[in-house]
């Protein structure tokens, strides 16, 4: 695992160079790629292993978010989210956002950290970027409840506007790498299929979603639904914001950034 985690780190890294947004494009579908045909690859490798000999199986692994009432948390969870699902990784959140409990296979996992750590941090500042430059003051379109006035947005609402709209163009460029990803093993299983037929892609994927599902079934305590999800800024933050947040997720680079330190994922 460690060898493949070294390649997909690489291709991390030379998103940071990217000049244009094909180039950003291109490298977040190969991330994506990579990812999804690794999991493919261990996935029929697992089939292939019987239960009594040495097998991966899902794990539960804590991630750290941000601090208790910190401004955005519940959409770097959602970030989060969007990194996970293309991925086959569950996750369970704290009730105030702080917190993610991920539940998959290891390489799934590690994938998803490294995806969400690059995503986070240029998310931050590409919003902190763009609100100093004051360009969410032109907006004037904004109903502000307690001067009874429509008024320029405030900068947390422009902020969690333009977070909202990088999640939603991440979210659809990941999903849309994986589905490429599986059209492409799918293409070249049949390919060899007169060697090695072997099950569909679509089955070896179906059966290890089926083995995260009841290992999350078993697992995982939580109790109803995050909440924090459902509360969204959308164009109340703006639409230049709205609009800023679209573009930077439409774009993103991967960047070159590290693990903080401790292991830990949290972004400041």
């Amino acid at each position: 695992m460690s060898a493949f985690i070294d390649k997909l780190a690489k291709v991390l890294a030379q998103a940071e160079a990217a000049s244009t947004p094909e180039e950003a494009e291109a490298f977040l579908a190969k991330a994506q790629y990579l990812s999804t045909r690794w999991s493919i690859d261990l996935a029929t490798a697992r089939q292939h292993t019987e239960r009594q000999e040495q097998r991966a199986e899902p794990v539960q692994r804590t991630i750290t978010i941000g601090e208790a009432r910190a401004m955005g948390n519940s959409r770097l969870v959602a970030l989060f989210l969007a990194c996970a699902q293309p991925n086959d990784v569950r996750a369970d959140v704290a009730r105030n956002s702080t917190t993610v409990y991920a539940y998959g296979f290891p390489s799934d996992l590690e994938v998803v950290e490294a995806l969400y750590v690059h995503l986070a941090l240029q998310m931050v500042h590409d919003a902190g970027a763009f609100l100093a430059s004051d360009v969410h003051l032109v907006d004037a379109a904004v109903w502000n409840p307690r001067t009874g006035t429509f008024a320029p947005p405030s900068k947390k609402t422009a902020r969690l506007a333009f977070y909202e709209a990088f999640v939603e163009q991440i979210a659809a460029r990941l999903w849309a790498a994986r589905r490429d990803a599986e059209a492409r093993a799918e293409r070249e299983r049949l390919e060899a299929a007169e060697a090695d037929p072997g099950a569909s892609t679509a089955l070896v994927l179906a059966e290890k979603e089926a083995e995260v599902a009841d290992f999350y079934g078993r697992t995982s305590t939580a109790r109803g639904s995050w909440q924090a999800g459902r509360r969204r800024t959308g164009l109340d933050g703006g639409v230049a914001a709205w609009e800023a947040g679209t573009r930077s997720g439409a774009a993103a680079r991967l960047s070159a950034a590290k693990r903080l330190p401790g292991g830990r994922t949290q972004i400041a």
